[in-house]
């Protein structure tokens, strides 16, 4: 299933809503990084039960988090613990983090999924038997919790080939378009 929204954060607001009740593999493409509206999705999560954080960069939400679950509870310290958080920095790290994950009933979002695979010093082949290794990994997973897999739209023919192996994998495709920048003529006077 392919979805296409036009304002990113209705879309990740629709989908905190059934996380928890559906057990599938999500797939969420956006045009531009999603920061805010991802560490929006963390906190309302967090204040539902635990969860799981795979990010394939050095970017995860601390503080921003941090201070979203502040304003929405007096609990901060009890409702941060509901956040597993792991980093996988190649591909084959990233593999071994899905493999080793309990098929638990707590959510799975992975950030950034595909920037472990932009690593040239890994042989093109290799990358994509990974990419394979770890979607057989996910299918098997998302039998009983929620996956959601964030990518940003990437440039390269490999990068184009990497996500259409995901999808083909996926149950749902959620593609985020940015809103076009609203244009204000300033006045004369």
């Amino acid at each position: 299933m392919y979805y296409d929204y036009a304002g990113a954060m209705n879309a990740l607001l629709n989908l905190s809503l059934h996380l928890h009740l559906s057990r599938r593999w999500t797939l969420v493409v956006a045009q531009r990084y999603e920061r805010q509206n991802i560490t929006e999705l963390m906190a309302t999560l967090s204040l539902r039960g635990p969860f799981y954080v795979l990010a394939g960069s050095d970017w995860l939400p601390s503080y921003g988090l941090a201070r979203l679950i502040r304003h929405r509870t007096h609990e901060v310290k009890q409702t941060l613990k509901h956040i597993h958080m792991a980093r996988a920095f190649t591909c084959y790290q990233l593999l071994d983090l899905i493999a080793n994950l309990r098929p638990d009933e707590e959510p799975l979002l992975i950030l950034d999924f595909l920037n472990t695979f932009q690593d040239d010093d890994i042989p093109l082949p290799v990358r994509f038997r990974v990419l394979r290794q770890c979607c057989g990994y996910l299918q098997r997973l998302a039998f009983g919790k929620p996956v959601v897999i964030f990518v940003q739209v990437l440039k390269t023919e490999d990068d184009q080939a990497f996500l259409s192996v995901l999808a083909q994998n996926t149950d749902e495709v959620l593609r985020i378009e940015t809103e076009p920048e609203r244009v204000c003529q300033p006045a004369l006077f």
